[in-house]
């Protein structure tokens, strides 16, 4: 009876250790359970406020973006128009240039011909040294010499002959092709300006053309007249003429003889020569054979106009004419120019 009760006092205590140990268990359990949802939670949290985070961070750099492309755009557009505007002030500037320069020029231009206007050609009617057309070959007793230069100007030979004339202080009459002046003009206002003589020959100097009609003829002479006009002032003007080949004779001597005609009724007139340094025949004429030429075709007279080129082949003409005009100073001519 005794052992029984032992029995049953030591089942209640086990089956107690059993009921505590399950006790334990099932707390440890659902306490596991708490702190692995509490975590579950927690993290789930944490990762919601992340992702939000990143989406954001995501939205900030995305609308950032789309700031600096919208400025990067914005100063593309300025940086252009500041270009353009560069561009037009250039222009405008450059503009401004050219027109300052145009106006220095037409001052200048209009300061030369008026020089000339006002000196040279009031000039030119009163200078001693010049005889009048008509009276070229006018015996007088008097020995005369007319230095006529046909075909110029141009760049190398006519700077050579002007200086020198100027080296003997020699005045000549320069026949100047209309299209030569237009390309030299600085030349035709020296010319002017050391007191020589400018006659008309002809625009072109092309025979077919200037011979062709009487429109053509009076078209040439106008035309070089207006050239003149423009370099030297509308107040120039010359009533010389000299027709290229000369007035008379070659294939065009019907036409000519009917332009002489029409000279003489419109006022001008018109002068050939009677002595040439045969520049005309050759370019290849030595410096002593042009004096030859000059030599004896002067001989026996009185007044001479002696023809001579200035066009850029005639080189052997500049180098003569000092020779030619030492000879014909010694001669007795005094050297006279052409109105």
């Amino acid at each position: 009876m005794q052992k029984k009760k032992v029995k049953l006092r030591m089942d209640k205590v086990k089956f107690k250790r059993s009921a505590t140990i399950v006790m334990v268990l099932i707390t440890l359990f659902l306490g596991g359970i708490w702190i692995g949802s509490f975590i579950y939670k927690k993290n789930n949290t944490v990762c919601e406020a992340s992702a939000y985070g990143t989406e954001k961070t995501s939205r900030n750099v995305v609308i950032a973006s789309d700031n600096n492309d919208k400025k990067s755009e914005e100063l593309e557009k300025q940086a252009e128009i500041e270009k353009q505007k560069e561009i037009e002030n250039q222009k405008e500037l450059k503009k401004q240039e050219e027109l300052k320069k145009e106006e220095e020029k037409r001052k200048q231009e209009e300061a030369a011909k008026a020089e000339i206007t006002n000196i040279n050609i009031e000039k030119s009617n009163n200078y001693s040294y010049a005889v009048n057309v008509e009276d070229a070959y006018k015996k007088d007793g008097k020995k005369m010499a007319f230095l006529t230069f046909d075909d110029g100007p141009t760049r190398n030979i006519t700077p050579e002959v002007l200086d020198t004339l100027k080296k003997y202080n020699v005045k000549a009459t320069f026949f100047i092709l209309g299209k030569m002046a237009e390309q030299n003009q600085d030349l035709v206002r020296r010319i002017s300006n050391e007191g020589h003589a400018i006659a008309n020959h002809s625009y072109s100097h092309e025979y077919n053309n200037i011979y062709s009609s009487s429109e053509s003829f009076w078209g040439e002479i106008n035309k070089t007249n207006s050239v003149f006009k423009n370099i030297l002032g509308k107040d120039f003007s010359t009533r010389i003429f000299r027709f290229p080949g000369g007035s008379k004779g070659g294939k065009h001597e019907g036409a000519k003889a009917n332009y002489r005609m029409e000279m003489k009724e419109r006022g001008y007139l018109y002068v050939d020569w009677n002595v040439e340094n045969g520049d005309g025949k050759s370019s290849n004429f030595t410096p002593e054979r042009l004096l030859q030429y000059v030599k004896e075709e002067a001989s026996g007279n009185e007044h001479i106009v002696v023809l001579m080129h200035d066009a850029a082949t005639k080189k052997t003409t500049a180098e003569a004419l000092p020779s030619i005009i030492e000879y014909l100073r010694a001669q007795g001519y005094e050297f006279k120019v052409l109105r």
